[in-house]
């Protein structure tokens, strides 16, 4: 599909960000077998203003672009789903206040009733990802704390979080770059997907999933 000028336009770093990040970028998503920035949210291509410490203002500063590419729970699933083995397949966020229990094991079971809490403003107890099989069933859990490390751990993340802090010690205003950044304003849906990947281990694989979540 050809990359519309209105894409760059509703992402105006994008047009800021080296060539070189870019062809390599759309190599990926090549590689990836998923379209970048459409309707779908298989994957997006999202520009980051690069920070860097400075010792003698001491202060984060601006160093450039640099574009990330964040892989949606809906690509996870069309990549489990061009499987033949895989019969369905779902990732969820647990609340304070859910029914939920699960065992693994030779008795293993896992079992989720939602009560709303997400809408209550409950906080998020557990992310999980459930497969089921021609040959039989596979589930993964994940306290949220580890998927917070996970975000932690994440380079958008942290580069978000650091234009966050760079704008609040010059008294600006956060930045799109953090307002926007998928575990800012979609934190929820990034739990899911971060179980997912978790649990993918246990999925046939294909080289386009492969390829997924390699990177």
């Amino acid at each position: 599909r050809p990359w519309t000028p209105g894409e760059a336009a509703r992402r105006p770093l994008l047009r800021q960000a080296p060539l070189r990040d870019l062809v390599g970028a759309f190599l990926t998503c090549s590689q990836c077998g998923l379209e970048p920035n459409t309707p779908m949210q298989h994957m997006h291509l999202i520009p980051f203003k690069r920070t860097k410490w400075n010792p003698q203002t001491r202060q984060r500063e601006e160093s450039g672009i640099e574009v990330q590419i964040i892989f949606g729970y809906p690509g996870l699933l069309e990549l489990s789903y061009r499987s033949p083995l895989v019969t369905s397949i779902s990732a969820n966020v647990v609340f304070d206040g859910d029914d939920f229990s699960f065992e693994y094991g030779t008795d293993a079971h896992l079992r989720h009733r939602p009560k709303g809490g997400m809408a209550r403003g409950a906080r998020p107890l557990y992310a999980y990802m459930m497969a089921k099989m021609k040959d039989g069933f596979a589930f993964e859990v994940m306290p949220w704390a580890d998927v917070l490390a996970v975000r932690n751990q994440s380079q958008g993340f942290r580069m978000a979080l650091g234009a966050k802090e760079m704008a609040e010690s010059s008294g600006r205003k956060p930045p799109a770059s953090w307002t926007e950044a998928p575990w800012v304003k979609h934190e929820i849906a990034m739990g899911r997907k971060t179980v997912f990947r978790a649990g993918s281990k246990w999925l046939p694989r294909s080289v386009e999933m492969a390829n997924v979540i390699a990177i």
